[in-house]
Protein backbone atom coordinates (compact mmCIF):
# COMPACT_ATOMS: atom_id res chain seq x y z
CA UNK A 1 0.00 0.00 0.00
CA UNK A 2 1.45 3.35 -0.98
CA UNK A 3 1.59 6.26 1.41
CA UNK A 4 -1.00 9.01 1.06
CA UNK A 5 -0.01 11.42 -1.69
CA UNK A 6 0.40 15.14 -1.05
CA UNK A 7 -2.84 15.82 -2.96
CA UNK A 8 -4.78 13.38 -0.76
CA UNK A 9 -3.36 14.87 2.43
CA UNK A 10 -5.34 18.01 1.61
CA UNK A 11 -8.48 15.83 2.02
CA UNK A 12 -7.21 14.17 5.19
CA UNK A 13 -9.39 14.24 8.29
CA UNK A 14 -8.75 13.90 11.99
CA UNK A 15 -11.94 11.91 12.63
CA UNK A 16 -14.09 9.59 10.50
CA UNK A 17 -17.34 8.69 12.23
CA UNK A 18 -18.71 5.22 11.49
CA UNK A 19 -22.22 6.63 11.02
CA UNK A 20 -20.94 8.45 7.90
CA UNK A 21 -19.71 5.26 6.17
CA UNK A 22 -21.48 3.71 3.20
CA UNK A 23 -21.04 0.53 1.18
CA UNK A 24 -18.30 0.60 -1.48
CA UNK A 25 -16.45 3.53 0.10
CA UNK A 26 -12.81 3.35 1.17
CA UNK A 27 -10.77 4.60 4.07
CA UNK A 28 -7.04 5.15 3.69
CA UNK A 29 -5.27 4.92 7.03
CA UNK A 30 -1.70 6.15 7.27
CA UNK A 31 0.12 5.28 10.48
CA UNK A 32 3.55 6.01 11.88
CA UNK A 33 4.83 2.77 10.30
CA UNK A 34 2.48 1.75 7.45
CA UNK A 35 -0.47 2.57 5.24
CA UNK A 36 -3.72 0.56 4.98
CA UNK A 37 -6.80 0.62 2.78
CA UNK A 38 -10.17 -0.53 4.12
CA UNK A 39 -12.87 -1.11 1.49
CA UNK A 40 -16.33 -1.10 3.06
CA UNK A 41 -18.57 -4.01 2.09
CA UNK A 42 -21.25 -3.60 4.77
CA UNK A 43 -21.38 -0.21 6.47
CA UNK A 44 -23.80 -1.28 9.23
CA UNK A 45 -21.48 -4.03 10.49
CA UNK A 46 -18.25 -2.28 9.37
CA UNK A 47 -17.20 -5.40 7.48
CA UNK A 48 -15.03 -5.14 4.41
CA UNK A 49 -11.58 -5.83 3.02
CA UNK A 50 -8.31 -4.63 4.53
CA UNK A 51 -4.96 -4.43 2.77
CA UNK A 52 -1.60 -2.81 3.44
CA UNK A 53 0.75 -2.78 6.38
CA UNK A 54 1.63 -6.25 7.68
CA UNK A 55 -1.03 -7.73 5.35
CA UNK A 56 0.69 -6.59 2.16
CA UNK A 57 -1.22 -5.90 -1.05
CA UNK A 58 -3.68 -8.80 -0.77
CA UNK A 59 -7.10 -7.97 0.68
CA UNK A 60 -8.27 -9.76 3.81
CA UNK A 61 -11.83 -9.94 5.16
CA UNK A 62 -11.93 -7.61 8.17
CA UNK A 63 -14.25 -5.98 10.70
CA UNK A 64 -13.35 -2.44 11.78
CA UNK A 65 -13.93 -2.30 15.54
CA UNK A 66 -12.78 1.25 16.32
CA UNK A 67 -9.74 2.86 17.85
CA UNK A 68 -7.64 2.44 20.95
CA UNK A 69 -5.69 5.32 22.45
CA UNK A 70 -3.52 5.68 25.53
CA UNK A 71 -4.53 8.37 28.01
CA UNK A 72 -2.09 8.60 30.87
CA UNK A 73 -1.69 5.11 32.30
CA UNK A 74 -4.96 3.74 30.86
CA UNK A 75 -6.39 2.94 27.43
CA UNK A 76 -9.59 4.24 25.84
CA UNK A 77 -11.61 2.32 23.28
CA UNK A 78 -13.69 4.36 20.82
CA UNK A 79 -16.18 2.13 18.95
CA UNK A 80 -17.76 5.09 17.09
CA UNK A 81 -15.05 6.11 14.64
CA UNK A 82 -11.45 6.42 13.57
CA UNK A 83 -9.24 9.29 14.67
CA UNK A 84 -5.67 10.42 14.37
CA UNK A 85 -3.36 9.94 17.36
CA UNK A 86 -5.07 6.59 18.07
CA UNK A 87 -4.61 3.02 16.78
CA UNK A 88 -7.14 1.31 14.51
CA UNK A 89 -8.45 -2.02 15.80
CA UNK A 90 -9.63 -4.72 13.35
CA UNK A 91 -10.64 -8.36 13.52
CA UNK A 92 -9.31 -10.12 10.42
CA UNK A 93 -10.19 -13.49 8.92
CA UNK A 94 -7.38 -16.05 8.72
CA UNK A 95 -7.16 -19.69 7.70
CA UNK A 96 -7.52 -20.63 11.38
CA UNK A 97 -10.38 -18.28 12.25
CA UNK A 98 -10.35 -14.67 13.39
CA UNK A 99 -7.49 -12.71 14.92
CA UNK A 100 -6.99 -9.07 15.78
CA UNK A 101 -4.83 -6.45 14.12
CA UNK A 102 -3.96 -3.19 15.84
CA UNK A 103 -2.16 -0.56 13.77
CA UNK A 104 0.53 1.79 14.94
CA UNK A 105 -0.63 5.34 15.76
CA UNK A 106 -2.71 6.90 12.96
CA UNK A 107 -1.21 10.03 11.41
CA UNK A 108 -3.62 10.67 8.49
CA UNK A 109 -7.11 9.48 7.49
CA UNK A 110 -8.76 9.87 4.09
CA UNK A 111 -12.43 8.90 3.54
CA UNK A 112 -12.98 8.21 -0.17
CA UNK A 113 -16.71 8.59 -0.59
CA UNK A 114 -18.87 6.91 -3.19
CA UNK A 115 -20.15 9.96 -5.08
CA UNK A 116 -21.58 8.05 -8.03
CA UNK A 117 -25.33 8.56 -8.46
CA UNK A 118 -27.58 5.73 -7.31
CA UNK A 119 -30.12 4.68 -9.94
CA UNK A 120 -33.35 2.92 -9.09
CA UNK A 121 -34.85 0.83 -11.88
Amino acid sequence: MNRISETNIAGAREIIEFDALQKDEEIVIETQNSAYKFSIGNAATRQGFLSGGALGESSTVAILMGTISKVGESYNNDPCGLKTEARAFFFIETENGMKHLITSVITHLVHIKNDEPKYIC
